[in-house]
């Protein structure tokens, strides 16, 4: 057996003399029952593997990964190889990346005389079955060995197998701080350089440096707890003024809430006398017809504000005494669709479905509601007769699009489209900007 390496690969030639050949039948499941060769390695990994190398003519060899129980595992195209027939045997050619191996490598002949029976002869240095007998991987040592006996350190080099090749005359045991460092070559370790040098000047140093860490430690000590009561005053202090500001909003929180409310109470009455009216006015005369259909159109106006704020006031209510339940949003976006198609015969409303089954947890109401809002936005500003709306699973999640096609939004808007009182409609058209902020809060409260 001869071994070489070069550059990123390890070549073996195997010369064998055997008086009867036994190649691997073609149908021959066993790697065992012929002339093979075995190959026993641990790889960059750390991992214990086993080949045999048999074939069924010359010419082309292929490495054939083992288990522990002789069972062909794999094919390893990484290994290659050819078997060359002679007069007095064969020879066997090998070609293993050495980035395959770290410096654990056997390997043995196996003798076969028939296809029958056990092999009869093992040939080889070192034992390919058991991972403490594997050899191991030296080269021949450099002038590297010289340099290092001529450093003013004490210094030593190993090979990557661990075997000790040059040391200092000097090498001290004890009392000493040293470094080491692998020698590497890509992912292959080659070997180790280690310094080593006593400790007793460094032993005065430290003690000085220990004695000024000592006063510096002190000093940081004080300042730190000085600024720690400062801070924790301040803390005291600025933590007063919050509770007092957060009580002050909450007051005036509730206050807001209690008005929105009473306003909207209030304002009812009024309106009501206001709008019977105009229509008592209205049947009554008619020069001032004009003037009174502006009339009724704020009072329109003013009722749909109302409206809109009394719809967000009770969204907010809902949220927090509806019942939670497992539905399927199938289910509930084919209902809402249908029902767009009634409501606005002018649109067409295309659906796609990519899962018929997708169960969410939620208040079905509240989704409906909110898919009526947003489809309502596409409707209005929609400039072609069709709206798509897609429901799909993606990372685990529900995603529904509403898609059509209409006039460009102002970039510097879109940050804002779904915050309460936004609008991007024309100046004249009545509208409060809630639809958005309502779909929004919805889809929020779903997670």
């Amino acid at each position: 057996i001869k071994l070489a390496a070069h550059e990123d690969f390890l070549y073996l030639h195997y010369r064998v003399s055997d008086d009867t050949v036994v190649y691997r039948e073609v149908d021959q499941s066993s790697v065992h029952r012929s002339d093979h060769i075995q190959i026993s390695l641990i790889d960059h990994e750390g991992q214990y593997r086993r080949f045999s190398l048999a074939t069924e003519r010359p010419g082309h060899l292929e490495a054939i990964e083992v288990g522990r129980d002789q069972t062909a595992l794999r094919v390893v195209e990484e290994i290659a190889g050819r078997w060359l027939a002679t007069e007095d045997g064969y020879n066997v050619e090998l070609q293993i990346p050495r980035k395959f191996l770290i410096n654990r490598f056997s390997t043995v002949i196996v003798d076969v005389d028939d296809v029958d029976q056990e092999p009869c002869c093992y040939f080889g240095e070192s034992d390919t079955m058991d991972v403490s007998g594997l050899g191991y991987l030296a080269e021949k040592p450099t002038p590297l060995e010289k340099i290092i006996s001529n450093l003013p350190w004490s210094a030593s080099l190993s090979d990557g197998a661990g075997r000790l090749l040059v040391r200092s005359e000097y090498w001290p045991e004890t009392d000493f701080v040293g470094a080491a460092a692998p020698i590497m070559d890509d992912q292959l370790m080659l070997g180790e350089i280690s310094l080593r040098q006593t400790n007793h000047p460094l032993r005065r140093e430290w003690a000085d440096r220990k004695f000024l860490i000592g006063v510096l430690m002190i000093a940081v000590l004080v300042l730190v707890l000085l600024g720690g009561w400062y801070s924790f005053h301040r803390l005291r202090r600025n933590d007063s003024k919050l509770r007092t500001e957060v009580d002050r909003i909450t007051r005036y929180n509730e206050y807001l809430e209690r008005m929105a409310s009473r306003l909207n109470h209030e304002l009812q009455t009024p309106i009501s006398v206001i709008s019977s009216s105009l229509e008592q006015i209205e049947s009554r005369s008619g020069s001032d017809k004009v003037y009174v259909e502006r009339a009724s159109e704020g009072l329109r106006r003013l009722s749909n504000i109302i409206v809109k704020m009394s719809e967000a006031r009770r969204l907010e209510e809902a949220l927090d005494e509806d019942e939670i339940v497992r539905f399927n949003l199938v289910e509930a976006v084919k209902g809402c669709v249908e029902g767009y198609r009634l409501a606005f015969p002018g649109q067409v409303f295309e659906l796609k479905i990519e899962s018929e089954d997708v169960p969410v947890t939620g208040i079905p109401e509240l989704i409906a509601q909110c898919l009526d809002k947003i489809v309502d936005n596409a409707v209005e500003f929609s400039t072609a007769p069709t709206i798509r709306v897609s429901l799909s699973v993606e990372d685990n999640q529900a995603l529904v699009r509403v898609i059509n096609e209409g006039p460009e939004l102002p970039a510097a808007r879109i940050g804002s489209l779904f915050e309460s009182m936004v609008s991007v409609r024309q100046p004249g058209v009545d509208h409060l900007g809630l639809g958005l902020y309502v779909a929004k809060t919805i889809i929020e409260y779903h997670g």
